[in-house]
């Protein structure tokens, strides 16, 4: 446990600013585009609503564009929350990424929903190509 309390100091001030806390490690499947995850947290980032998601790294990231396809996961989990948890009038439109880094303040990578927006038709165009491949046709196009 002695190795997670870097990681865990590096987050704790970030906990702060987390509340209404809707899901916690919950399974979430989209089912037009024939996926499924498991997402870290849906909960309000400073009274946003939004998903979260937690990661750890030795050093720190500085950019989005070192955060390789994280932003497309969060865009899927928003995705897939926003469908399956719909009938309990949950719409999320912000995402945010947390990297804990050992003897540093996490980082903290909020996205707005106009970035959101651009990273889910990236992700559409990922799964619908995945589909096309397959030669497998989503529920959604039959």
């Amino acid at each position: 446990m002695q190795h997670a309390k870097p990681y865990w100091d590096s987050i704790e001030p970030v906990l702060q600013d987390i509340h209404e806390v809707r899901l916690v490690e919950g399974s979430v499947f989209h089912y037009d585009l024939s996926y499924a995850g498991r997402v870290d947290c849906v909960a309000s980032y400073k009274g946003i609503p939004c998903v979260c998601d937690w990661k750890t790294a030795d050093k720190p990231k500085g950019s989005v564009e070192r955060l390789r396809d994280s932003p497309l996961q969060l865009a899927a989990y928003m995705g897939a929350v926003n469908q399956f948890y719909q009938e309990y009038g949950i719409h999320l439109r912000h995402a945010l990424l947390v990297v804990a880094v050992p003897e540093m303040p996490a980082e903290v990578f909020w996205f707005e929903p106009d970035n959101m927006m651009i990273y889910w038709q990236q992700w559409e165009r990922r799964v619908g190509e995945f589909w096309q491949r397959r030669g497998t046709m989503t529920p959604s196009s039959i």
